[in-house]
């Protein structure tokens, strides 16, 4: 018996070929998000994931570990940018998949990222400009297909290099931040 495909034309050519025509319709058409984030209590937080252009919004909550302070009632923050990266660039071999031809050829796709960031920034004790950095990201992806090799390759590189979250990591994107004290501007900042 041969693995089944994880992948469906439905989810993957069809929707493609939906997405590209209104690409060609609208082609000013961002993926704009927005996230709005608040403390409930202490390290509990909560924040609301929004798609406008599709009419999606997410509520998540994050939380730190109970030896950080935290109840350690959800996933911690950093936790979130890890796995949303990497989440990021998984759905970008979906994608991928079907413009290749391959969507039947896939049967199995995990990915694995690791990366570490020192605690000494996070309680003060190195306030250096990129101190808090996690000095690199490691990615390891497992796939089974009987696709040749090649065209893994390709998918691979072309996933890499269409995922906006990858992409916002390897080129830094500018962090522009305003703070604002009871509806007052009191700085502006950005980081480059």
């Amino acid at each position: 018996m041969s693995p089944s495909p994880i992948l469906t034309k439905q989810a993957t050519t069809d929707i493609r070929k939906m997405v590209r025509r209104k690409l060609e319709l609208e082609p000013g058409l961002s993926g704009l998000t927005t996230v709005e984030a608040e403390i409930i209590k202490n390290h509990l937080m909560k924040a609301k994931i929004k798609l406008p252009a599709l009419g999606v919004e997410f509520t998540i909550f994050a939380d730190e570990p109970a030896m950080a302070g935290g109840e350690g009632s959800a996933p911690f923050m950093f936790g979130y940018f890890m796995a949303g990266t990497l989440l990021c660039e998984l759905a970008q071999y979906t994608w991928n998949a079907a413009e290749l031809g391959i969507v039947d050829n896939i049967h199995k796709l995990k990915m694995k990222l690791e990366g570490e960031f020192p605690l000494a920034p996070l309680y003060g004790l190195d306030d250096a400009p990129g101190a808090s950095a996690v000095r690199e990201m490691r990615v390891k992806t497992s796939i089974e297909s009987d696709a040749p090799a090649e065209k893994i390759e390709q998918l691979a590189r072309m996933a890499a290099a269409r995922c906006p979250a990858h992409q916002s990591i390897v080129n830094k994107v500018p962090y522009a931040s305003t703070v604002e004290l009871n509806g007052q501007t009191i700085a502006e900042f950005r980081d480059k």
